[in-house]
């Protein structure tokens, strides 16, 4: 997929979505990469990707939801709330921008305002088996568990091969 893209890129500069495709295959790479070098190389080449997409076509909300997380990942929490507001003013009925916003809100110990983007991500978007899971874990955190148990469940309802939300739920048990 790398030379696909990288073909695609070198006979379309212009377009945005071959940059949004190799920035995801390097997200890919980074998520699995083993040592802090290879994982920063990876972070920086998809970031360099994403942001040459939405440079090339700056209301592109897919690489800017990708850049988020990968923000959101490297710690770099202000910044993906950031990416995430701006993706809701191109498009307000952004799901995932949604459940990046509930993710951030849940680190900043923002709980409210985690709890209504969360809800707001599920209601744009009934099949979302990772915000339920998401939002499963936010009620944990918040000491719901009864209520994550719930979740948990509709995650796996939704998407039975997912492991996380089977594990987050026997911690529950």
């Amino acid at each position: 997929s790398e030379t696909i893209w990288k073909d695609n890129i070198e006979k379309h500069p212009e377009a945005p979505v071959g940059y949004f495709y190799l920035g995801q295959e390097y997200y890919s790479k980074y998520e699995a990469a083993k040592t802090p070098g290879e994982k920063k190389a990876y972070a920086d080449s998809s970031l360099q990707c994403f942001n040459a997409s939405i440079e090339r076509k700056p209301d592109y909300t897919n690489p800017m939801i990708c850049l988020g997380e990968l923000q959101r990942n490297e710690g770099q929490i202000d910044a993906a709330k950031i990416t995430y507001y701006r993706v809701l003013k191109i498009k307000a009925t952004e799901e995932s921008a949604y459940l990046g916003l509930g993710v951030v809100y849940s680190i900043k110990h923002m709980y409210d305002s985690a709890a209504i983007c969360f809800r707001t991500a599920l209601k744009l978007k009934a099949y979302f088996p990772e915000a339920y899971s998401n939002y499963a874990n936010f009620l944990d955190i918040t000491g719901k568990t009864d209520s994550a148990l719930i979740e948990y469940g509709a995650a796996i309802n939704q998407n039975p091969d997912a492991y996380i939300p089977y594990m987050n739920r026997a911690k529950i048990y």
